[in-house]
């Protein structure tokens, strides 16, 4: 069948099996149960990282205004979610 290699695991197991998906809208299979009314559920997807330089307002941080680099993402909500 395949080769006897000895080497390390690659990658998790709880991100098995590492496909690409079906479809780019992402599938809401449950709901809360609540009466207030809000925001439960936003049908987006990850469309890239970027970079930017936050500055810290937290009093008690060290790095108090001082401004750092710091990763991000940038989500996109597909195109058939948009309210008309």
């Amino acid at each position: 069948m395949g080769l006897n290699v000895n080497r390390p695991r690659r990658g998790s197991l709880a991100f098995s099996p590492r496909k690409r998906a079906k479809r780019p809208v992402p599938r809401i299979r449950s709901w809360p149960d609540e009466d207030k009314v809000r925001l439960q559920a936003f049908p987006v997807y990850k469309a890239g990282m970027t970079h930017a330089f936050i500055k810290e307002d937290n009093p008690r941080s060290q790095m108090l205004d001082r401004r750092y680099l710091h990763q991000s993402q940038y989500w996109r909500l597909h195109q058939s979610t948009y309210l008309e």
